[in-house]
């Protein structure tokens, strides 16, 4: 048992009511027992305040493992949600680099024009992993038919109106019967007659220039 101290009735009237001293009577923090003179003497026991202040230390300690475990469990989340992000954005980058070679490979690149003409400059600096500008070269007999196309929009969108714009333009020049001016015409109703389909307007905008060598 822990050591006491007495506390005397008069002094403890003094400077504490009725109401706290029943307070702290009832809880133990107080031990109350009648003296000689028929009052009541009051006495502080360390012994209870240590079993207090021990359990109020062990409810200290499970708030703290409490909070731990919350913060570990919501930094797992974190990570693990992280780490779902980046596997989302390493398959989309990859599908729009899969989307890229196809385009590519259905259109025009700067090896086939190598092969069609001896000096020339490429320079070609694209925001997007897909754009929709482009070359467009059709040898028919001894005539070359070099075009550029030029969209204003980007990503994907721009990419459907370069697989629409390199597939129309190929299907116009079948033979050489045909003008600059005359195939430019052609296409321009083809352009038009696309947008007429859409419900809503976009800005995505197709710039052509055609050379017939």
């Amino acid at each position: 048992m822990g050591s006491r101290i007495s506390l005397d009735e008069i002094i403890c009237k003094d400077y504490v009511t009725n109401k706290t001293l029943k307070t702290l009577t009832n809880t133990h923090l107080l031990r109350v027992e009648r003296n000689s003179t028929g009052g009541f003497s009051y006495e502080l026991s360390h012994d209870t305040l240590i079993e207090a202040i021990l359990d109020l230390k062990k409810k200290r300690e499970e708030l703290e493992l409490i909070q731990k475990l919350k913060l570990e469990k919501e930094q797992e989340i974190i990570k693990t949600k992280k780490e779902e992000e980046q596997k989302k954005l390493k398959e989309t980058y990859n599908s729009l680099y899969l989307a890229k070679n196809i385009l590519d490979t259905l259109t025009v690149s700067v090896k086939d024009l190598r092969e069609e003409f001896k000096e020339f400059v490429v320079f070609e600096k694209s925001k997007n992993i897909i754009n929709g500008d482009f070359f467009f070269f059709k040898k028919i007999d001894n005539i070359k038919y070099f075009g550029i196309f030029d969209s204003t929009g980007s990503g994907v969108p721009a990419a459907f109106i370069r697989m629409f714009g390199y597939s129309k333009l190929n299907d116009i020049i079948t033979d050489n019967s045909k003008t600059v001016n005359e195939i430019l015409n052609i296409f321009r109703e083809l352009v038009i007659n696309l947008s007429k389909k859409e419900e809503k307007n976009t800005n995505n905008f197709l710039n052509i220039d055609i050379l017939i060598n």
